[in-house]
């Protein structure tokens, strides 16, 4: 999955069990690291920094319902070797009103891909 997300195609998308986007990290290791290959970790790493753009998660509430509770940027490396992740959207969960979806106000590095697509996303980081 990771080599196919590698290879330079727009558009690919697959599912992960994990419980936070951090673990999805995680669980992308392991699952790598138990097919054999032989790569490194920074190796391994450094492949889902530059294949991985977002990670949606999603979690089903106590009524029952599915809610995407999170949307985040994967981002590069950092010195330490560690994948970067920044939050983009939170689900915050009200119980009178049902919850809601709030902007964290970071901007994602991909805003200018909306603009050349001729989509005015900006106001949505505003």
């Amino acid at each position: 999955m990771l080599q196919a997300m590698s290879t330079g195609h727009d558009g690919s998308m697959t599912t992960v069990h994990a419980s936070t986007p951090a673990e999805v990290l995680t669980r992308l290791e392991t699952l790598c690291l138990q097919a054999g290959q032989g790569l490194t970790l920074a190796a391994l790493r450094g492949q889902i920094a530059a294949s991985v753009d977002l990670i949606v998660q999603q979690q089903r509430a106590s009524d029952g319902k599915r809610r995407v509770t999170s949307v985040c940027e994967v981002g590069p490396l950092e010195e330490d070797g560690q994948v970067v992740l920044h939050e983009l959207f939170v689900y915050r969960p009200d119980h009178e009103a049902g919850g809601h979806f709030d902007s964290t106000g970071r901007v994602p590095s991909f805003i200018d891909l909306f603009a050349a697509e001729g989509l005015d996303a900006g106001e949505i980081w505003r």
